[in-house]
């Protein structure tokens, strides 16, 4: 099946490479094979149609051809012999050629000769033999109860092995000729050990490839991307025009191989452009080359040391520690038992301490104790390579300034795996010493058997939404989904999101616990491949000139999800402006869209008769190519002739549309006037509208020329409503206003919802109440409208004809264009409607207006299927797929029509399961060994089950898919064999058949035991799962896409947990002795149990709060660090009638690392706030400072903050101590950090701090607060004149004087404060606890308040002592004295702002109104009375003050202060003058204003002239010349709510010396 065609050395290379080519079809394989040397290079490889030009110079197929150089240069470089599938899931491509014709794979190889440019550098001298430094010794504690005896350890003597440097010698350059390749290639000899260095580059987007012509890649010493760096191989520098390092990514693909390819692109580097674009960057690489073996020769051991040190474990453990430089590899002996455990192990610089103390270096360091466990545990001896590859690690040290080379040390645990401590032997001689004796009855809890890691046989794949999605590919019962082919992506709706879930153990369809998901996917969209259009204004009239077109697309598959085009256009008619085909507005669902279109007018046919039919196209446009398009066909309807009047005639036209018109479709009409030779200044008319034709719109009368005021009063059933409008010019002097028409108005109407359809109904008629020119002459009074309609005369009616909204055509599309048959599964129906969405007549100048209507099926749709009917029903418009059928027609094809219009048939591909085969993991299940159900019967083991369909039909592809998850299980004896989760579980001994349908397995329950060999298991935390690729592809819609995803089990046990709290689930699974697995569940008696060590470490008895079929394994309080192979034990217990029993057990690995706090703080909550300022200040409980709103308590929040897990609240923590420090006199401080002050306690500040004594890694930081306890100190108060004025605040009162002799007294009003401990004055003046004592209550009496204040009033001449208190506080006391000498008025001042306007100041009101004046008083004493009238209540105003008027017939006044306005005034303003007598030997003072009166209307009358000031003012009476204009207001009050029609009135004038000359 493989062609492979070989041709001589092409020359290209100049050093005897060869050119390879081969091809396979689709499905087989293409074989390369080297006549000598390796694959080099991998110039050319496609998959699609069979490549253009010759061997040596393949082009690829401009048909259809995809790029497969990568995943053939991943199989292929660097060996002498490959193959490669030609399969789409082999090479990551989907089928280019979309199945139009037979895919071919053709690769292009270049076979050569991997060698050096220059000859590589001779070896360096073996160095000489190294010793030991120092014999490693084990140190054991004291067992329980065994008795240890310290042992002396001698160090080893040691000599220093020498290693000489090899000398370089460096080749001269080849004689060489390029061929063509995108990396170029340089080795020099380097370190003398046989290593090379090789330098290798590539320009942006090409691959850079490193071959090691012996050994693997060791060392990446350096690795940019950018400008050429400077230098030459072996000792570059970074360019400083522009460059990045990359060592890191380069690093990660590379080292430990024999050769690896890089791509110069900065995805896979994972940097941007340095050079931003001014350059081409290059990838360049230095790589070394070698053997991974050690320099030197190994050192001889050291001498015995005379004893080990004291015993730590009561079993004889040895603790050893190895070293590797990087390449290199560490080897672990153990002088006697086995690797119990690996306690420290990283990669990286240096670690702090010595053996068996070691820490991490705070440099640069990666913890490598899970790959290293995983080599060692439960082994005598191990090797453990000192590259990333082996430990799974970026090198952490890359990119350190100065460079630093890493290296692996381990620190290990030998030892017995007995829990009884043994005799320590005596040290050996060598590298680890000696042990010291220990006590020989010490016990402890050691780790159970050793059992291989969690399997990832427990690891599934599922799509979070198996259905919906697709299925993944088909695969054994033994096939544990690590990693799994998702195909039929196409049952995935388009553009919807989806997503793979992974989870360890459960059964294959359900269950488990959920490590991660990937994001989520889509399948896209394809492009549209047909278009369908359908009219909606199926006759389209020059005075409604819209196209109107709703469109449905269709993808090549028949699916209406399609990828929104560029552009939807219309051709072939003349258009006024651009079509309106918004592609945004096309429904994602259903594909459907619209387009309006307006027509130009010179479409429209000019002759009456018979409408005009046009053809347009609808085009559809992806990136200026148009993919699909449609014909339609327009009427125009002949245009209307206009309707005017005779020039120079008088009279008014109303134009209505000529076009018919939906219910509930609004239009809009126009009046258009003549006047002849008159200006039309004013017209007023009435318009009569059929209300069971046509509606009123409310409001939307206009003009551009007028002012209106219009209303409309509504017809009853079957009535006529009219509607009003009366208009004034806004300009009278337009030349707009006069002659033929002028545009008086639109108004906007809409079709009744109820109107019958019919053409030419009588909807309006009217008539011209009255045209009035500039004189108020009415030129034209009581004439009929006229009406220009459909029929092109002027007529004294409006018709409108109404259309009914009748179907124009029908859209149809499948719900699901593919369908799986999956009744022979499960039992269940498929099924796809054909949605039938008729179009109906309408006119639509936006989407939003033209929605479809959508028929279900059975309303007004008809639907029957023209193909295919074989393979299932149709009820209505829905297909169900056939029970029984396996073999279908390639397409189902469904008609579907509304009355006499049909839509394009639906095609729905049906796709059934041809076969059906149903597998078993394991067909002969056996009883477990002690295990018991938890209804106490005998427990067997289950195995997976698998059941593939082979989905296909004729004309159809085949594939197999897993429907184990979609299909009904069956067992026929569920008392031998029951069936859940796509598993089989034993039940008793005998055998069942397990079927879907009529495919079948046979499944055998034997007697036979197995027994429980160990327990797997694991603590999962964190991230646990990996996907790759980590984002799914999106996939292509068509049936056969699809994508893989696999999944890797990430353990975390040494990971380490941070924080208080921090936990995880614990899994678990049995190993048995057959080697199969079986999950461990609580319920099926599985225990969790801390190791001593781990007692207060880890808490371990709850279950996940999601998922309670797993314990939850969570760090405890107080706990310290720990890191352990067996923190945890998880037991297999027996259960019933051997509860007491353990079946197998097996350690959890766990490590705590607990950080040490870094800080702590401590603040108030902001829910008891009581800073003053920058301390908290608190008061005592009854002290009167709580009436000012200081708190007596205070909330303290406390913070401890983790390196890693941050701040955390510790304020209720029992491990929280609140200690006052100072000031314990004066506050309290409750357990949970309440602070309280102490009653009775003085005045003063108190420290507050609060530490961690008992918690270890908080011991060391604390935090302190400072409160303060303060109360009132003080009251103090004044008195300041009553009623305030400006500035009276800072005139002190003691003394209340008579008022200009009227016997009454001046008053007061107080301000208090009290001042507080630290420092700061709070005003009490209206605060309710703030109370006055008078001493001489006939002086002055106990005051009252006024404005929440007091205000001291004088009662008789003398004195009184007057105190403030508050709360416990009283104040000073101060004298106030009352005395009968007066303050005598020294100014009056009218206000104006009291008058309803004060430019002019006038007295507007109703005949009768009154008003109190505003007068201000200012005292001898400087006090005021910023009211005297309204102001001063215990003044009577009339005692002191007079008030007189000029015009009392116009204003009168009284005493009081009020005024009443009886009667206007015409030629001067009114006089009112406030006088104040002589008192006690003072002048009279007084102050004259001048207030014009003018009546205001009272409701139905009216006012004439001005409304404030005169009501004609001056210049407009005196001097009256003959030909002066007056211009006359005149205003009406309606009174509240009123609406204005018309009116009528009589106006009397001098008409023989004042004539009227007009009205405006």
């Amino acid at each position: 099946s493989t062609g492979t065609t070989s041709t001589g050395s092409t020359g290209s290379t100049g050093n005897g490479d060869i050119t390879i080519c081969v091809n396979a079809t689709a499905g087989q394989n293409a074989t390369i094979v080297c006549p000598s040397g390796v694959i080099k290079l991998i110039p050319f490889a496609s998959f699609g149609a069979v490549p253009n030009g010759t061997c040596g110079a393949l082009t690829p197929s401009a048909a259809c051809s995809s790029d497969v150089r990568r995943p053939v240069a991943q199989r292929c470089l660097g060996r002498d012999a490959c193959l490669v599938s030609a399969l789409q899931s082999d090479l990551g491509a989907t089928d280019p050629c979309a199945a139009s014709t037979n895919n071919t794979l053709t690769i292009q190889a270049v076979c050569g000769l991997l060698s050096s440019t220059g000859s590589s550098g001779t070896s360096g001298s073996s160095g000489s033999t190294g010793t030991t430094s120092s014999g490693s010794t084990s140190t054991g504690s004291t067992g329980s109860s065994g008795t240890t005896s310290t042992g002396t350890t001698s160090t080893g003597t040691s000599s220093t092995g020498t290693s000489s440097t090899g000398t370089t010698s460096t080749g001269s350059s080849g004689s060489t000729s390029t061929g063509t390749s995108s990396t170029g290639t340089t080795s020099t000899g380097s370190t003398g050990n046989g290593d090379i260095t090789i330098c290798v580059n590539a320009t942006a987007g090409q691959n850079a490839t490193i071959v090691c012509p012996s050994g693997v890649i060791k060392l990446i010493p350096f690795a940019s991307f950018g400008s050429n760096p400077n230098g030459t191989c072996g000792s570059l520098n970074p360019s400083p025009v522009c460059s990045t390092p990359v060592q890191r990514p380069v690093a990660q693909r590379c080292l430990g191989r024999d050769s690896c390819i890089v791509r110069a692109i900065q995805a896979d580097l994972g940097v941007t452009d340095p050079c931003a674009g001014s350059t081409n960057s290059t990838l360049m690489i230095e790589a070394v080359c070698g053997l991974m073996s050690s320099t030197g020769s190994s050192g001889t051991s050291g001498t015995s040391g005379s004893s080990g040190s004291t015993g730590s474990t009561g079993d004889g453990d040895v603790t050893l520690c190895v070293n590797a430089s990087l390449g290199q590899t560490a080897t672990v002996t153990c002088p006697s038992g086995v690797v119990k455990a690996v306690p420290f192990a990283i990669f990286g610089a240096t670690p702090d301490g010595t053996c068996g103390a070691y820490s991490p270096s705070p440099v640069c360091s990666a913890d490598v104790r899970r790959p290293v466990r995983g080599r060692c545990l439960g082994r005598d001896a191990c090797q453990v390579a000192a590259i990333t590859g082996d430990l799974e690690v970026v090198d952490p040290c890359l990119g350190q300034s100065p460079p630093l080379n890493s290296s692996l040390i381990i620190q290990l645990v030998c030892g017995q795996m007995s829990s009884t401590g043994s005799s320590g032997s005596s040290g050996t001689s060598g590298s680890s010493g000696t042990s010291g004796v220990v006590g020989t009855t010490g016990s402890l809890d050691t780790c159970p058997a050793a059992c291989a890691a969690v399997p990832e046989a427990g690891l599934r794949l599922r799509l979070a939404s198996a259905a919906a999605a697709g299925f993944p590919s088909a695969a054994t019962p033994a096939d544990f989904a690590r990693s799994r082919l998702f195909q039929s992506f196409s049952t995935l709706t388009p553009g919807t999101l989806a997503t793979v879930d992974a989870s360890i153990g459960g059964g294959g369809c359900s269950g488990g616990l959920l490590l991660g998901s990937t994001p989520g996917f889509t399948t896209s969209l394809l492009q549209a491949a047909s278009v369908r259009a359908v009219v909606r204004t199926t006759l389209i009239s020059a005075d409604y000139p819209v196209l109107s077109v709703a469109f449905a697309l269709r993808n090549a598959d028949g699916r209406p999800r399609v990828l929104r085009p560029s552009a939807v256009t219309v051709t072939g008619i003349a258009q006024s402006g651009t079509a309106s085909c918004a592609v945004s507005n096309i429904d994602a669902v259903t594909g459907v869209g619209f387009c309006d279109v307006v027509v130009s007018a010179s479409e429209f046919p000019t002759t009456p008769g018979s409408p005009a039919v046009r053809t347009a196209t609808l085009n559809v446009i992806y990136s200026s190519i148009t993919v699909a398009s449609t014909a339609v066909a327009a009427q125009l309807a002949p245009v209307v002739p206009a309707v005017a009047l005779p020039a120079g005639s008088m009279g008014l036209v109303v134009k209505l549309p000529t076009s018919p018109r939906l219910p509930t479709e609004s239009f809009s009409i126009s009046a258009m006037g003549y006047s002849g030779v008159n200006k039309l200044a004013y017209f007023q008319v009435q318009l009569l509208v059929n209300v069971s034709i046509v509606s009123y719109s409310n409001d939307s009368v206009t003009s551009s020329l007028y002012t209106l005021k219009h209303a409309f009063t509504p017809g009853t059933a079957n009535a006529l409503g009219y509607l009003s409008v009366i208009g004034s010019a806004i300009d009278n002097t337009a030349a707009t206003i006069v002659g033929d028409n002028i545009p008086l108005l639109t108004a906007k109407f809409t079709v009744a919802a109820g109107a019958q359809a019919g053409a030419d109904q009588a909807a309006f008629s009217g008539t011209i109440v009255s045209f009035t020119d500039l004189s108020n002459a009415n030129f034209l009074m009581l004439e009929p409208m006229k009406f220009a309609d459909s029929r092109g005369t002027a007529s004294s009616t409006g018709l409108i004809t109404v259309w009914n909204a009748d179907v124009s055509g029908v859209l149809a599309y499948a719900s699901a264009a593919e369908m799986f048959n999956v009744y022979p599964l499960n039992g269940a129906s498929t099924t796809s409607t054909a949605n039938v969405r008729v179009v109906r007549r309408s006119q639509c100048s936006t989407t939003s207006g033209c929605a479809l209507t959508s028929d279900t099926a059975g309303n007004l749709a008809t639907c029957s299927v023209t193909n295919g009917a074989g393979s299932g029903s149709l009820a209505g418009c829905t297909f169900t797929s056939g029970s029984s059928t396996t073999a279908g027609n390639n397409a189902v094809t469904i008609a579907a029509s509304v009355g006499a219009f049909a839509a394009d048939p639906v095609t729905i591909r049906v796709w059934h399961p041809a076969t059906v085969s149903v597998a078993a993991a394991s067909s002969n299940l056996k009883r477990i060994a002690g295990g018991w159900t938890s209804s106490c019967g005998p427990l067997y083991q289950s195995t997976p089950l698998a059941v593939t369909a082979r989905f296909g039909g004729v004309g159809l592809q085949s594939f197999d898919v897993d429907v184990t998850c979609m299909s009904t299980i069956t067992s026929s004896s569920s008392g031998v064999v029951s069936v859940s989760a796509g598993r089989a579980t034993g039940v008793s001994v005998g055998s069942a058949q397990i079927a879907v349908g009529s495919a079948s397995t046979t499944i055998a329950v034997s007697s036979a035991t197995v027994t429980p060999v160990c327990v797997s298991a694991a603590l999962v935390h964190g991230p646990a799962v990996n996907f790759t690729p980590a984002t799914v592809p999106t996939q292509n819609q068509s049936v056969a896409s699809s994508a893989t995803v696999s999944a890797g089990y990430v353990s975390n046990a040494d990971a380490a947990l941070t924080s208080e709290g921090a936990g995880g689930a614990v899994v678990a699974f049995a190993r048995l002795s057959d080697g199969s697995y079986e999950e461990l569940l609580p319920s099926m008696g599985l225990q969790v149990v801390p190791s001593s060590d781990f007692s207060s470490v880890l808490n371990s008895s709850t279950r996940l709060p999601a998922n309670s079929n797993y314990f939850r394994a969570f760090v405890m309080n107080n706990a310290g660090n720990a890191a352990s192979p067996c923190a945890l034990e998880a037991r297999w217990a027996g259960m019933c009638n051997s509860s007491s029993a353990t079946l197998a057990s097996g350690p959890v690995a766990a490590s705590v690392q607990l950080p040490s706090a870094t800080a702590a703080s401590v603040t108030i909550s902001s829910a008891t706030p009581c800073n003053t300022g920058p301390v908290c200040s608190i008061t005592r409980i009854g002290d009167s400072a709580v009436q000012i709103e200081r708190r007596t308590s205070a909330q303290l929040v406390v913070t401890v903050t983790f390196p890693v897990q941050g701040p955390v609240v510790f304020t209720q923590d029992s491990r929280t101590v609140y200690t006052v420090i100072s000031g314990s006199d004066l506050v309290s401080v409750s357990p949970t950090g309440l602070v309280e002050a102490v009653a009775g306690s003085a005045f003063g500040s108190a420290t507050i701090r609060v530490s961690f004594p008992s918690y270890s890694r908080a011991s060391g930081v604390t935090a302190n607060i400072t409160v303060r306890v303060d109360g009132v100190t003080g009251v103090s108060w004044k008195a300041t004149p009553f009623p305030a004025y400006t500035g009276s605040s800072s005139v002190v009162t003691t003394t209340l004087r008579q008022i200009h002799c009227t016997g009454a007294y001046q008053r007061a009003v107080v301000s208090a404060s009290v001042t507080v401990s630290d420092g700061t004055s709070t005003d009490v003046s209206t605060n309710s606890f703030l109370t006055a004592a008078s001493a001489t209550q006939s002086v002055v009496p106990t005051p009252a308040k006024s404005g929440g204040q007091y205000v001291l009033a004088g009662a008789a001449a003398g004195t009184a002592v007057m105190t403030m208190s508050f709360g416990g506080g009283i104040s000073a006391p101060q004298v106030i004295t009352v005395s009968d000498s007066s303050v005598t008025v020294s100014s009056l001042t009218w206000a104006t702002s009291f008058w309803q306007s004060t430019s002019p100041l006038t007295f507007a009101a109703v005949r009768g109104s009154s008003l109190v004046m505003r007068v201000s008083a200012t005292f001898s004493d400087g006090t005021e009375f910023p009211e005297a009238v309204s102001g001063v209540p215990w003044v009577p105003v009339a005692s002191y003050l007079t008030f007189a008027s000029n015009e009392p017939s116009r204003i009168s006044v009284v005493g009081t202060g009020s005024a009443t306005i009886l009667a206007s005034s015409y030629r001067v303003p009114v006089q009112l003058t406030v006088s104040a007598a002589p008192c006690s030997g003072s002048a009279a003072v007084s102050q004259t204003t001048q207030v014009y009166a003018n009546l205001e209307p009272g409701v139905g009358d009216m006012d004439l002239g001005n409304r404030y000031g005169l009501p004609f003012s001056v210049n407009q009476l005196v001097p009256a010349t003959v030909g002066q204009l007056l211009a006359v207001p005149l205003r009406i009050n309606l009174g509240t709510g009123a609406y204005f029609t018309f009116t009528s009135f009589n106006l009397q004038y001098p008409s023989e010396w004042l004539p009227v000359h007009s009205i405006a």
